[in-house]
């Protein structure tokens, strides 16, 4: 089943910081299914998001020994330290969060 071209309709930054953070994990190699578990969302969801990801640049798709997996990029660690530096600066200022 392939969801390519379907993005998805709203981003949620806190789903994006969840892929790029488990992604960061060093030694780690994560293949569609295992991000998928991994990220708690289900097939469809993860399928729109990895595209998204791939498609702004932040990760990248390889295949080794007939899996695909997944592997964040510099501008993915990138993106994931502006996201963490906004979501410590929210928290910071809201006591309810």
């Amino acid at each position: 089943m392939s969801f390519e071209g379907q993005k998805p309709k709203k981003i949620d930054f806190d789903v994006v910081s969840r892929f790029l953070e488990i992604l960061d994990i060093p030694d780690r190699q994560f293949t569609k299914t295992k991000l998928q578990m991994a990220v708690n969302v289900n097939t469809i969801v993860s399928s729109k998001y990895i595209e998204w990801l791939v498609a702004k640049g932040y990760v990248v798709m390889m295949m080794d020994g007939g899996f695909t997996l997944i592997k964040i990029t510099k501008a993915g660690t990138g993106a994931l330290e502006m996201l963490n530096r906004l979501t410590c600066g929210v928290r910071k200022n809201n006591p309810l969060i």
